[in-house]
């Protein structure tokens, strides 16, 4: 059935018919969103910071110095 064929049924649906649908429609596409997004083993990512970076602040250093001459 498409939805074409559904909206229909689904718009005279009274108020309260129409939440318990909504509730349904809600937790189904969230178990299979969560059984698609989530990786089977969590992949660790490493993320660079300037902090402890010394050897770049000695090439940067080195550069500043180069040009002030």
């Amino acid at each position: 059935m498409s939805l074409t064929n559904l909206l229909p049924s689904v718009q005279a649906l009274p108020y309260e018919e129409k939440l318990r649908l909504l509730e349904l429609l809600t937790a189904d596409i969230r178990s299979e969103a969560s059984a698609i997004a989530s990786p089977l083993e969590p992949t660790p990512h490493s993320v660079w910071s300037p902090y402890s970076a010394y050897s770049v602040a000695d090439v940067l250093l080195n550069l500043l110095a180069e040009n002030s001459n």
